[in-house]
């Protein structure tokens, strides 16, 4: 697509993958961002629930998602990690309180 030029004006670019079935391309894709928008901030978005699809994310695709994400930022591949959380944080998914736990440990991490 053609989106460079607004990719241009932004500071910050987060990186989101919209389908479950999509993450094992994510690493690529995510690569593929960098590399088109030097000097640029790059964030991943990580979801809880697969809204590609209309469906709960299984917590294997959660698993490899949050590895592939942490992976990324303690390397400083990433500046961050944004969790969609807002409409799907209480409604009962098990990829919920795993993410809670996975950021605890996370956050025992120093990123530099």
């Amino acid at each position: 697509m053609p989106i460079r030029e607004y990719l241009d004006l932004c500071d910050v670019i987060t990186f989101w993958t919209w389908k479950s079935e999509e993450l094992p391309k994510a690493r690529e894709n995510f690569e593929r961002l960098i590399a088109m928008t030097p000097g640029k901030r790059h964030l991943n978005g990580c979801y809880m629930y697969d809204y590609g699809n209309n469906r709960p994310m299984g917590l294997s695709d959660m698993k490899k998602q949050a590895a592939l994400y942490e992976e990324l930022l303690l390397s400083g591949r990433s500046d961050g990690l944004v969790l969609c959380s807002n409409c799907c944080a209480d409604v009962g998914l098990e990829t919920v309180p795993w993410t809670r736990d996975w950021l605890r440990e996370l956050g025992r991490n120093e990123v530099n």
